[in-house]
């Protein structure tokens, strides 16, 4: 069970009057949010982005090469594009002060996002509890109407920063582009790695993570049967990324990506996915399960690699695994003696 931080939890609903009403339906499509759809999601989902994100980056910066190449810096450049209400930002964070000296690191960070209620909180919250003289955010309001909009406008953003970033984040982002419209937005992930690469560091690292479940049914998207998950669709367009980039990216997380994903035939049907059991005021028992991928430079990520054992059988979901690079639903309970955590940098 993790916890969100007390100080945090006091402020979002004791301050921002934040209220937890679990819609996932409404959860999907968050850009128009009103203030109250803006309060809800704030005590709903605020907090399960925060303790995923604080967890993810821990066991992150836990790992000694990640750690070398943090510490070492004076300055951490941070980009978060979809940053809403900052949950993931400030989960990320929190993970960084029980790692580096933030007293003496400078942070600068960009946080982006279209719906004026989110930005709106997402400073408050940095004012109240990270504000210092050592670090600066910089939000900017920006609403994407799809794919192609988004790729124009993200290119002059990233042009104007005049920076390269050692964390790029995006968290619950691009589903909401496949919500609305598959047909025209197909393809967002494999785009989004494809603007942020020439701004990652040497040894950045850029963290995609999102929702697993089904496209929405809707008249525009036109679907009839069944319906694909974002989770699946996501791995397989970032695969393709990875066999089509000539070796320059490499997949961290899930481990099993990193050994296999060239001769990975599997990857429309590969479904990866973390659970998380998060405990707040409102919800003692509140369940999250997402989906992620850690990518890098490929020698940074060989890098890191080589202090980590190489193994036949990766666990990437609940009765998921990729042995030897393939994949295999509901096996022999055996398997989970000897499958190892593809999400873990062990």
């Amino acid at each position: 069970m993790l916890n969100i931080n007390p100080y945090l939890e006091r402020f979002i609903f004791d301050e921002l009057k934040a209220q937890y009403d679990p819609v996932p339906i409404a959860a999907l499509h968050n850009l128009d949010n009103n203030e109250q759809q803006s309060q809800r999601y704030l005590g709903t989902y605020f907090p399960r982005s925060f303790v995923e994100s604080y967890n993810i980056f821990y066991r992150l910066f836990n790992q000694e090469e990640i750690y070398k190449n943090f510490i070492g810096k004076k300055k951490i450049n941070i980009l978060n594009i979809g940053s809403g209400s900052g949950g993931d930002l400030f989960g990320l964070i929190e993970a960084m002060k029980d790692f580096f000296p933030l007293e003496t690191i400078m942070t600068n960070i960009i946080s982006i996002d279209g719906n004026v209620n989110a930005v709106s909180y997402q400073k408050k919250i940095y004012e109240q509890l990270y504000q210092n003289s050592n670090n600066h955010l910089s939000v900017m309001e920006q609403k994407f109407e799809d794919r192609y909009d988004f790729e124009e406008k993200i290119s002059k953003i990233l042009r104007n920063s005049n920076e390269q970033f050692d964390i790029i984040l995006t968290f619950k982002f691009i589903s909401e582009f496949y919500n609305r419209d598959y047909e025209l937005n197909r393809g967002l992930y494999h785009s989004f790695i494809k603007q942020s690469y020439d701004y990652l560091t040497p040894e950045g690292m850029l963290i995609i993570e999102d929702v697993t479940n089904q496209i929405m049914e809707n008249q525009k998207n036109n679907i009839f049967g069944e319906r694909n998950f974002i989770g699946k669709i996501m791995n397989k367009e970032i695969t393709d990324y990875m066999k089509q980039n000539n070796g320059k990216l490499g997949c961290l997380i899930p481990i099993c990506c990193y050994h296999w994903y060239e001769e990975c035939q599997d990857n429309l049907e590969c479904f990866h996915q973390k659970i998380f059991n998060i405990n707040h005021r409102m919800n003692h028992k509140d369940i999250s399960k997402i989906t992620y991928k850690v990518l890098a430079h490929t020698d940074f990520v060989d890098k890191v690699m080589q202090r980590i054992d190489k193994q036949e059988c990766y666990q990437i979901a609940p009765e998921r695994y990729c042995i030897n690079g393939t994949y295999h639903y509901k096996e022999l309970n055996v398997i989970n003696d000897t499958a190892y955590d593809a999400f873990s940098l062990r």
